[in-house]
């Protein structure tokens, strides 16, 4: 049984999310892109979403393309990592769900949770795009984590409170039995980024 707050809490996620995909597409300045790019976005639409762990009693699941997510972010931004973030969130909510109100909800907390996680990486660290010219310090290591802490805490906040309201299940206790075990893939999703992006610095786009 859902809780009462459940579809005003989905509608200010669905509602917040597409403002931040307007707000992002609308920063992006599309002469930083290339057929790098295309390759980039492509794989993570088409491949990583068919990669996923499922989540025990929610229709919802962890996709591997964080890493993709996380490795735009640290090559093109802020705003072209929330645009292919929210895309690649509808491309894998339609593989195990045709409802629209999961794919509405998972390209908000997307949107939103990866605006977050940029935003406090550009207050914390300037031009995310200049980390990766100096790969091997503390300061990079350092944002790493702070991007990968930042999203799962995000992103898996938003997802747990939606899953705790439509059980009507205590909100912590739902994230921590359900979401809690998901911080392992997005720190591993961020230090695979990292690796390519340095790669990416040193030896160029082969690194892909």
């Amino acid at each position: 049984m859902e809780n009462k707050l459940f579809r005003p809490f989905l509608c200010i996620v669905v509602v917040s999310g597409s403002l931040a995909f307007i707000c992002s597409a609308l920063q992006i300045d599309f002469r930083q892109f290339d057929s790098h790019f295309a390759v980039l976005v492509a794989m993570a639409l088409l491949l990583t979403s068919r990669i996923t762990i499922p989540i025990p009693r929610f229709s919802s699941q962890i996709s591997v393309s964080d890493t993709f997510v996380f490795l735009v972010l640290l090559l093109y931004g802020g705003p072209a990592a929330v645009v292919m973030g929210a895309l690649e969130a509808v491309v894998s909510s339609l593989r195990f769900s045709r409802r629209l109100r999961t794919v509405a909800f998972n390209f908000g907390s997307s949107a939103v949770s990866i605006l977050i996680t940029s935003a406090v990486m550009r207050l914390v660290y300037g031009n995310v795009v200049d980390l990766r010219s100096n790969p091997l310090t503390v300061t990079f290591v350092a944002a790493i984590c702070t991007m990968a802490l930042t999203h799962f805490v995000a992103n898996s906040g938003i997802v747990g409170i939606g899953g705790a309201l439509k059980i009507d299940q205590p909100i912590f206790e739902t994230w921590r039995k359900h979401y809690l075990w998901s911080s392992l893939t997005y720190f591993a999703g961020a230090c695979a980024a990292a690796v390519i992006a340095g790669l990416v610095y040193f030896i160029g786009v082969y690194a892909f």
